[in-house]
């Protein structure tokens, strides 16, 4: 009688080679050393040409679409200024045009090229300053997601205008698997010591035009539209360094990069009323947590608009970005002496691009926030619990369910945890509890639309008793619960925006709560002094949503740490008219 082990090996070999025989692929990958996997060779598109011409989109175009589809007006919103700061320089947004755009990827050699037209308006935004032709490469290493094009002919003219861009592939699965067929590409000009920029984005290749290949692998895709964009801005004098005289507001984020993120504008909805009650009521009169009712609580939409990507430009070094072909030459061999000497030092700690100091001189993941709150996913995910656990949290910050998987974040998300904590943990040693975060790879996470790329958390409201982790506080449109800690809650708030370890960009809460939170505001005089900055832009970006009569969502805002985090684009609140 033959081993009926060999003869399940038998069968489970043929099966395999059988399987081979009808779907032929050799797939190899290696790791990028970050978590990452990169393709090195997929026999899967050996039917395909190796280089694609890409269509080229303008985030602001992308931004304008959204509004104009939603009905709305750009007014409606809350559009910062776009210039991006660059150490001591300034990038200007909405000054150049980008026409006849072309973008072509070769997959095997891993090379983009980019090449147009580019020109530099006026501050009328009409009359033109100064243009040039321009075509600029470069390869992207698997070892690094970012990397920069450079002109393919040397520059012979130091007065025309200098073209440079810095690119951001996008990751293409939840596998990891990175090429650069969808990119955000950042163009930076240098025109008289000033420089100006402008975001693109490579489009999904559903429908690619394909360079070269047999006629049936040939696709017809229209031609790369002229990129304007026109947003306004103030004048820029002629001369060196101008810089346009602006009101003063909030540091703007220089935005940037994807992967391969396809966003979607949010569906139109008008501004919400009062809501309607859960469908879940959680016991106020026990001290603990019904994770499966808290489940049952769907979230509402936020209206928002996707943005621009946060990417990379804010952090690349314009003086290396424009340096000759000479002076590169010699500052990479400079560099590949340094790299040599600190190949033979030991240092457990080296800082790479992914990772950080974050504000308290720990080591940190960067780079893991991917796309937006409602259409992104994670990588590299920090886990609350292993945080907890690390730096000995477990006193001020309760996870609602230690078994479950929605605990994933950002590092960023974690140091803010961490010092909401503390914050709360001064309130007579009261605790913070989490209901969730992302899931471990992010993505969708019902019943919510968002929690998806690691930016989110629901926390419960603070108390007065300091003991129930999440009482129900607003139902139905008026408030419920005597325990409920307005003052707890608006000192917490204003901690929260104006804590310095990672900004916040949005608070969602119930109307009522909102209402009440107001209330409270103007008994103890917070709109008057010193603190009525503060406490107007608290309720410029609390926003009321569905679902949030339990627990208020905390939402971080995208930073550099984060290049290929998505920024949302907001309706404009006024919650607090005395305000």
């Amino acid at each position: 009688m033959k081993n009926p082990t060999s003869k399940i090996s038998t069968i489970l070999i043929s099966l395999v080679m059988a399987l081979s025989a009808c779907a032929p692929s050799s797939k190899r990958t290696i790791n990028d050393g970050k978590g990452q996997q990169a393709i090195t060779n997929n026999d899967d598109d050996a039917d395909l040409p190796p280089e694609v011409e890409q269509d080229l989109v303008s985030t602001e175009d992308s931004i304008q679409k959204s509004i104009e589809e939603k009905g709305t007006k750009a007014e409606d919103y809350v559009i910062e200024s776009q210039n991006i700061k660059n150490g001591d320089d300034i990038m200007y947004v909405g000054y150049t045009k980008l026409k006849n755009i072309k973008s072509i990827y070769n997959r095997n050699t891993k090379e983009l090229e980019v090449s147009g037209l580019a020109e530099i308006m006026n501050a009328d935004k009409k009359t033109l300053r100064a243009s040039q032709k321009f075509q600029i490469k470069g390869i992207f290493n698997a070892e690094d997601s970012s990397f920069e094009l450079r002109p393919v002919t040397e520059e012979t003219d130091a007065n025309a205008v200098q073209v440079r861009a810095v690119v951001d592939c996008r990751q293409n699965s939840l596998e990891g698997k990175t090429d650069c067929a969808h990119a955000v590409i950042d163009v930076i000009l240098k025109h008289q010591a000033n420089y100006y920029t402008e975001q693109l984005e490579a489009t999904s290749l559903a429908k690619p035009k394909i360079i070269g290949g047999t006629d049936t692998q040939k696709k017809s895709a229209p031609n790369a539209p002229e990129v304007k964009i026109e947003i306004t801005e103030p004048e820029i004098q002629n001369e060196v360094k101008n810089t346009p005289d602006q009101p003063a507001q909030p540091e703007q984020k220089k935005p940037v990069i994807d992967t391969n993120i396809i966003i979607t504008p949010a569906a139109s909805a008008t501004t919400p009323a009062a809501p309607a009650k859960p469908k879940a009521v959680i016991d106020e009169s026990k001290d603990g947590i019904n994770e499966a009712a808290l489940a049952e609580i769907a979230e509402g939409d936020d209206d928002s608009i996707a943005g621009r990507y946060e990417g990379k430009a804010a952090l690349v070094k314009l003086v290396n970005l424009f340096l000759s072909p000479k002076d590169i030459a010699e500052l990479d061999a400079s560099d590949a002496k340094d790299k040599a000497t600190a190949a033979t030092k030991k240092d457990a700690h080296a800082i790479t691009p992914e990772v950080k100091k974050d504000t308290r001189g720990r080591l940190m993941l960067t780079n893991q926030a991917v796309g937006s709150p409602d259409e992104g996913r994670l990588r590299n995910a920090s886990f609350l619990k292993t945080h907890l656990d690390t730096y000995k949290l477990n006193d001020r910050i309760v996870m609602a369910n230690t078994t479950s998987k929605n605990y994933y974040g950002t590092q960023e998300m974690m140091n803010v945890l961490e010092a909401t904590g503390d914050k709360a943990f001064s309130y007579e040693q009261n605790k913070i509890y989490i209901s969730r975060i992302s899931a471990k790879n992010g993505g969708l996470l019902p019943p919510s639309k968002s929690h998806q790329n690691g930016m989110d958390a629901d926390i419960g409201y603070p108390t007065v008793q300091g003991k129930i982790s999440f009482p129900v506080v607003a139902s139905g449109g008026s408030l419920q619960s005597s325990d409920f800690s307005a003052a707890k809650t608006l000192e917490l708030f204003k901690f929260l925006f104006t804590q310095n370890v990672s900004p916040v960009d949005r608070l969602f809460v119930d109307q009522a709560i909102i209402n009440k939170l107001c209330g409270v505001a103007k008994e103890q005089g917070k709109f008057r002094g010193s603190e009525k900055a503060t406490f107007v832009r608290i309720f410029e970006n609390i926003q009321h949503v569905e679902g949030h009569g339990n627990h208020y969502h905390l939402r971080l805002r995208c930073t550099p740490n984060q290049p290929d985090c998505r920024y949302k684009i907001y309706k404009k609140m006024n919650n607090c008219a005395a305000g």
